[in-house]
């Protein structure tokens, strides 16, 4: 299943923001960002103040600055270490193709649509802690962050941590079915979250039923609407 005409999927994540923690929020963190769309919707929903937009592909970077040069763009892939690694970067005509770019996935070796139009390229690769360290954040409230990496939402959790505690709100792209030999499954992203006091407010199904979008509430940092889980 393809992206779904006239529905944008990032309505229930706003619409639970605002629910959970009001009309603003003040830092947004997009992961995985593409084109930087994503973050614009989401600042200009949350009227948001801080903005900053991450992906480990070089093209997406470029477009992103272009579209939107008042944000904070950062060149790098995210996961549970740091250091660089081994990054497919998928050009293609279709553009929900172009963003399945990733750190390896098994699809873009396996799938005849992407043969020919996949160039290995080596990309820095961080911990989430690491760079909440370098764009001093590390001792802030995140208000929202938005992870869409193509099957590393679990490497990307464990680099976040600890700090876990001091999100109030993710939008997690999750998937029932093995990326990567490693790879953690909707339902495993949704024990941790669960276990570290998380309420899943919603789930969406953009691009077909293997892929789940979670929408995550911090209960210690909720100020509305909390009898949800009381």
């Amino acid at each position: 299943m393809g992206h779904l005409p006239n529905v944008n999927p990032l309505e229930p994540l706003s619409t639970n923001y605002r629910k959970f923690f009001g009309d603003t929020a003040e830092i947004i963190i997009d992961v995985g960002t593409r084109d930087g769309h994503d973050a614009f919707y989401l600042e200009f929903t949350l009227n948001s103040k801080h903005e900053y937009a991450i992906d480990a592909n070089p093209e997406a970077i470029k477009l992103t600055q272009k579209n939107y040069p008042h944000m904070a763009v950062i060149h790098t892939a995210i996961s549970d270490y740091d250091g660089t690694t081994s990054f497919q970067q998928v050009s293609h005509e279709r553009e929900d193709y172009v963003g399945c770019s990733s750190i390896y996935a098994q699809k873009l070796v396996d799938q005849e649509d992407f043969k020919g139009n996949v160039t290995n390229i080596e990309v820095p690769v961080k911990k989430m802690t690491t760079l909440l360290s370098e764009l001093n954040l590390s001792d802030k409230i995140i208000d929202l962050i938005k992870v869409d990496i193509e099957g590393y939402t679990w490497e990307f959790l464990m680099g976040l941590g600890d700090k876990i505690k001091d999100v109030k709100c993710f939008h997690l792209e999750t998937e029932q079915d093995a990326t990567h030999p490693n790879h953690k499954n909707s339902k495993m992203v949704a024990d941790y979250m669960n276990h570290n006091n998380f309420y899943l407010a919603d789930k969406s199904y953009e691009w077909g039923w293997h892929i789940e979008d979670q929408v995550w509430i911090n209960k210690a940092l909720a100020i509305n609407n909390t009898e949800c889980w009381s």
